[in-house]
């Protein structure tokens, strides 16, 4: 199994997970790490994979159409060319939906539709804790990922 080199404690915590849960019920996994860029050719432009392991920091919207989009087979992360017209339109009128009670059961729907169809499985999500202030200046947060994680502070500032 392909994997991000990344991290070496969060690869002993995948280990665990993967590999020894795995090897309790017979299954054998062999991790082979690499680096995000070659993990990425790897899957996209070697076909014969078995499994691979993204790690992804999913926006505030809840949508996942970046990696099961009928669109995004060699420009996002639907490497597997997953195809399911209904699954696109429901993403798309999750992004027209401005009632919070009618989102959610489309991105229910849409969640149903993807671990009904799909070999893919969360393993965890992590936990991040992000604080603001008005007195920092030069930092827009937005929906995409943590802000704290994702952003270079070039030129950031604080009022005294």
């Amino acid at each position: 199994m392909d994997v991000p080199a990344g991290d070496p404690e969060l690869r002993r915590t995948l280990d665990r997970r993967l590999v020894d849960g795995r090897q309790a019920i017979g299954i054998e996994i062999q991790p082979n790490a690499l680096e995000f860029s070659a993990l990425i050719e790897a899957t996209t432009t070697n076909l014969d994979w078995r499994m691979a392991l993204y790690g992804f920091s999913w926006d505030a919207t809840f949508i996942q159409d970046v990696m099961f989009g009928t669109d995004q087979y060699q420009v996002g992360f639907n490497d597997m060319k997953y195809s399911n017209p209904h699954l696109d339109e429901t993403f798309a009128q999750t992004k027209r939906e401005f009632d919070p009670e009618k989102r959610r059961a489309l991105l229910v729907e849409a969640a149903n539709i993807v671990n009904e169809e799909q070999p893919v499985g969360i393993l965890y999500f992590a936990k991040t804790i992000d604080a603001w202030s008005t007195r920092v200046h030069n930092i827009n947060p937005g929906a995409w990922t943590s802000p704290l994680q994702s952003q270079t502070y070039v030129g950031a500032w604080v009022d005294a």
